[in-house]
């Protein structure tokens, strides 16, 4: 190998699916972090999500997964090798349950939150938070 040569998995691009907190947006603070990984040469996705201001919960708890799979989707078509998700808030808490159901590469989960007792949540959830217990 050649000294100061790049090795095969250090060129592989590594994509990040990043999803913003509770009643942010991809415009807030997801977006700050979203420039940081494109400045580092990362591939990113930064999809506003059912839990958006703008959404407020426009889909039920199954539909996350597959606004997801489409980021993921997107990222891989862009040549993401490897696709990690970093989550805030309520993102983290998106992040770290879409881990459990599909193979990622990482996960970040930044102040992980949420009120699952909250009745605008138990509106939209209370099925799937009925169906988990």
């Amino acid at each position: 190998a050649l000294i100061g040569a790049p090795s095969e998995s250090a060129a592989q691009k590594v994509g990040v699916v990043v999803l913003h907190g509770r009643w942010d947006s991809p415009r807030g603070w997801a977006l700050g972090l979203a420039h940081y990984l494109e400045r580092e040469g990362h591939l990113v996705a930064n999809p506003e999500m059912p839990w958006s201001g703008s959404r407020s919960y426009d889909k039920g708890a199954a539909a996350f997964v597959s606004e997801i799979d489409a980021a993921v989707a997107d990222l891989r078509a862009k040549g993401a090798a490897k696709v990690a998700i970093a989550g805030h808030s309520q993102g983290a808490l998106a992040a770290l349950y879409y881990a459990t159901q599909r193979e990622v590469s990482g996960i970040a989960l930044i102040a992980p939150g949420g009120y699952a007792q909250g009745k605008l949540f138990l509106e939209h959830y209370g099925a799937t938070v009925a169906e988990a217990r």
